[in-house]
């Protein structure tokens, strides 16, 4: 089980997130909506984090001089730290624009919907910097011909796929066909690419995953992500995150009580640990406290949560 480490505040080059990226040292000297963003943004070694690194960056070494490198699936429900994942993983491999060449290790796939082969080309092309004017109109085949050209020659490494179950999930399949006529398509690219392929998404995909020798011999990295319980994990998450509020003295987070209220509040996720905390900073800093207390916890749940009981009163 990997532990929980301190926060990173190396800046981000480029990241799934848009904004830039803020130092804890700057956070302190921001108003209470840079301090709320800064609670945010901040890397946490999560629950799996240190093992999803070192796999990332084996199947990215291999993807340099071998011809199907392998992949990885993440699954977990929202909010276990997922995103997080492919957010460090981007940022420790950003595009770099040259005079002559964009270098572009890590490509990145959002979904929401169902896509098409010809929809997804197009945005990896253009992610490549591909001119929009020169791939309009193209029938799929010229795409893909242009993609497989592209990647080698801006040293793309992998795909990072946020969100896969909208496809893995949701297309038509039967027992032949368990990936859906676009999971079929990327497997084909897959085997005709060196690309590393690095899915996320809910549980479920997992399930996909390992029933589907098609999908597990391709991709045979499997991560499953859950929320916190209440013990050693926990507490160490706490406490990288006390070092990391960006207030000039800390929350003391791993005192007994206000663990198990946070615990409490937060039922242990990720993505709403850090949603009560980024509220409660910045109701902090609007008042120039210099301490995140604990009303100001029992006011973020409230705003978060509503009517749901207050663990902090």
């Amino acid at each position: 089980m990997a532990s929980v480490g301190l926060f990173d505040l190396a800046p981000s080059v480029r990241s799934l997130n848009p904004h830039k990226k803020q130092t804890r040292e700057e956070a302190l000297l921001g108003s209470p909506l840079q301090k709320r963003q800064f609670v945010m943004d901040v890397p946490i070694q999560v629950e799996g984090f240190a093992q999803a690194r070192e796999y990332i960056d084996a199947l990215l070494e291999r993807s340099k001089h071998t011809p199907k490198p392998g992949g990885l699936c993440i699954a977990g429900d929202g909010g276990v730290g997922k995103s997080f994942i492919l957010n460090d993983a981007h940022r420790r491999h950003p595009q770099l624009d040259t005079e002559i060449a964009r270098i572009t290790p890590l490509l990145v796939a959002n979904f929401e919907g169902t896509p098409t082969a010809g929809k997804f080309l197009t945005d990896m092309l253009l992610q490549l910097g591909q001119e929009p004017s020169l791939i309009a109109g193209k029938v799929n085949k010229d795409l893909r011909d242009e993609f497989v050209r592209a990647v080698a020659e801006c040293g793309t490494l992998g795909i990072l796929f946020d969100e896969s179950q909208h496809f893995w999930l949701s297309t038509k399949r039967n027992a032949d066909r368990k990936a859906g006529a676009f999971g079929e398509y990327l497997k084909q690219l897959y085997d005709d690419t060196s690309l590393a392929f690095i899915f996320t998404g809910t549980p479920g995909l997992a399930d996909l995953f390992e029933s589907d020798n098609q999908i597990y011999t391709r991709w045979s990295g499997m991560l499953k992500l859950k929320a916190f319980e209440f013990g050693e994990s926990f507490i160490k998450l706490l406490t990288a995150l006390d070092q990391a509020i960006p207030l000039p003295e800390p929350a003391g987070l791993t005192e007994p009580k206000l663990a198990e209220q946070l615990h409490t509040s937060t039922s242990g996720n990720f993505r709403l640990i850090k949603r009560l905390l980024a509220e409660a900073v910045s109701l902090a800093a609007k008042d120039d406290a210099k301490r995140l207390d604990v009303h100001y916890l029992a006011k973020a749940h409230f705003y978060i949560f509503c009517g749901r009981e207050n663990p902090f009163k």
